[in-house]
């Protein structure tokens, strides 16, 4: 797929064959639940020795869905004030952090040696930062400690342990800052973790993929949460009983808002975020029960009550825990 040919409502649909209860609803307790279900059975599995994982892609793997529960509690809180606080709507820009972890996992899961791009790229980020602190700051006296104590072996120790070269890090200064490379000295440069986007194309496995596309246009939605768009600001006055134009929406009109685009959304997309990276471990894990029973029961709740939901499921879930159960 071009990265540069836009992703189409007629590229992405799926239609649905079996609908969903109209009306159930997600307890968000239950929701929690399955999300902490989730996330500790796969980390459990994770544990355990892979013959196509290494310790060390385990270990970041489980680090990935650990991130993913606390990125869940913090929508969660944004979500709880009785829905009239423009705090809210905020949470979808969290929910993109989730998507994008989904991502992630899917291409980590076709091709671990990505790992190595996952945590070089955000290492050297860290570092350039790092230069310009140093370049703005060098005739700052109080700023000598921490560079020399502090900062530079920690950036150390951080690009020993993911195995960043010292030519790697070399490359970074002379970009960074402009310097011509010696004689006979070869560039090597840390490449970009793909975006989700990219991801679509690098991934392999024809389900994967029509789910990643599918979910491709919830991603743009989320982006507009993140980049400045009119929309999220017009949800925040909406949500704000001090705003001016607060008045010119009805109570019931706000509610039904609130649910529609922004709790119902949130988390929907949130769920199927971790519990659908969790199922794409499985194909690592396939001999781990409580994982598959884990996954199971997140997405009774996932299928059964929301439309998206029903969709992934058609699309990629239910064949996939056919296969490994």
């Amino acid at each position: 797929m071009n990265n540069r040919i836009p992703i189409s409502v007629k590229d992405c649909r799926y239609p649905i064959s079996i609908d969903i209860d109209p009306d159930a609803r997600i307890d968000v307790l239950i929701l929690d639940k399955q999300v902490a279900m989730c996330v500790a059975a796969a980390s459990e599995a994770l544990k355990s020795p892979s013959p196509t994982l290494t310790e060390f892609q385990r270990m970041h793997f489980s680090e990935l869905f650990h991130s993913m529960k606390w990125t869940h509690a913090s929508i969660r809180d944004l979500l709880r004030h009785e829905t009239t606080k423009p705090m809210s709507v905020d949470a979808m820009s969290l929910v993109r952090t989730q998507l994008e972890s989904l991502y992630a996992i899917c291409l980590l899961v076709e091709s671990p040696t990505y790992l190595s791009v996952y945590l070089k790229d955000s290492w050297k980020k860290l570092y350039i930062r790092f230069l310009l602190q140093r370049e703005e700051c060098q005739s700052l006296g109080r700023f000598s400690k921490y560079i020399n104590e502090q900062a530079i072996p920690i950036l150390e120790q951080m690009a020993s342990l993911i195995g960043v070269s010292p030519d790697e890090m070399l490359t970074i200064d002379y970009d960074e800052l402009g310097q011509s490379p010696p004689p006979g000295f070869v560039p090597k440069r840390i490449s970009k973790f793909p975006s989700p986007r990219a991801i679509i194309r690098l991934t392999t496995d024809a389900d994967r993929i029509r789910m990643l596309t599918r979910l491709y246009p919830e991603y743009q939605f989320l982006c507009s949460f993140v980049h400045v768009s009119p929309h999220p600001g017009m949800f925040k006055i909406m949500l704000d009983d001090r705003h001016p134009l607060r008045n010119l929406f009805k109570s019931k009109n706000m509610d039904h808002m609130f649910h529609g685009q922004i709790a119902g959304p949130a988390l929907t997309i949130d769920l199927i975020s971790v519990a659908q990276g969790c199922a794409e471990i499985l194909t690592h894990c396939r001999s781990n029960l409580d994982l598959l029973k884990a996954i199971e029961g997140a997405w009774k709740v996932i299928a059964d009550s929301t439309l998206l939901g029903r969709v992934i499921w058609e699309i990629r879930t239910r064949k996939l825990l056919g296969v490994i159960g």
